[in-house]
């Protein structure tokens, strides 16, 4: 299932179920609708710098603080 675009649950669902692995790996599918409306704001001004640490390729996407 290359290249497949997941455009909706059914379609992660199906790619999920159709993997396996040789030692018999299960993997359970969930949907999570939970809404996360606790959102902690914070000023870009009074974030530490030095306790950032970033991915050595891809740092505008992936770091950690």
């Amino acid at each position: 299932m290359e290249g497949v675009v997941f455009t909706d649950y059914e379609t992660v669902k199906t790619a999920i179920e159709q993997k396996s692995t040789k030692t018999w790996l299960t993997v359970i599918d969930r949907l999570n609708l939970q809404d996360y409306t606790n959102v902690i704001k914070i000023n870009k001004e009074d974030i530490n710098k030095k306790r950032i640490t970033y991915h050595p390729k891809i740092s505008e996407l992936n770091y950690r603080i």
